[in-house]
């Protein structure tokens, strides 16, 4: 009579009521490894350059890929509440960390929703056919900017998945007067579900 739907009013009365609740859990990663090295163990986090304190972290979101929920423990008989993914679905984070006097010659990302504006960055993401990964205008911080010593956290705007073979490429740098020349790397993307479940009052 009102437009409310009877899955509606079943879930919050279960949710009011108390019950036994579970979900898959879908963990995502981006492997890094050298291009003349493909078999290789693909790593979380890099350090491009011998002796040069400069490392490269690519991070995927954790996603909720499904839920149910039971009137009784143990779980079943479970009603399905929706199968679905959580989280940021198009976000790529990633962090760059260099010490004082670690200098980067920027390359040029476009940024997404603004035609034709690039911002200068130490790290590019391409996928596999060479197509360049925008970079979210507003989801940026820099506490890496010129020589000094911090953290840069970049987000991409693209699904983890988009980006198996493609390709991580790291800006030149200089350091104690010693240039060292860009660095581009493959990436592999692989994932994992884990179950969890519990009791929700």
């Amino acid at each position: 009579m009102f437009g409310i739907k009877p899955s509606k009013v079943l879930l919050a009365a279960l949710l009011l009521s108390g019950c036994a609740a579970s979900g898959i859990v879908k963990h995502q990663f981006l492997g890094i490894y050298p291009v003349d090295q493909p078999g290789a163990a693909p790593a979380g986090v890099v350090d491009p350059y011998a002796g040069v304190p400069f490392r490269v972290q690519v991070n995927c979101d954790t996603k909720l890929s499904s839920f149910m929920f039971s009137p009784l423990v143990p779980l079943p008989p479970v009603i399905p509440a929706g199968i679905f993914e959580s989280g940021d679905e198009h976000r790529i984070y990633v962090s760059v960390s260099k010490a004082t006097g670690v200098q980067y010659e920027p390359l040029q990302a476009p940024v997404a929703l603004r035609k034709e504006i690039y911002k200068s960055v130490p790290v590019q993401l391409f996928q596999e056919d060479g197509t360049p990964i925008q970079l979210m205008d507003d989801q940026w911080k820099d506490d890496a900017e010129g020589a000094g010593g911090g953290i840069m956290t970049l987000a991409f705007d693209a699904n983890c998945d988009d980006l198996d073979k493609g390709r991580l490429v790291i800006a030149p740098v200089t350091y104690t007067a010693i240039r060292h020349p860009s660095v581009t790397l493959l990436l592999e993307y692989t994932y994992s579900k884990e179950s969890s479940a519990g009791y929700v009052r």
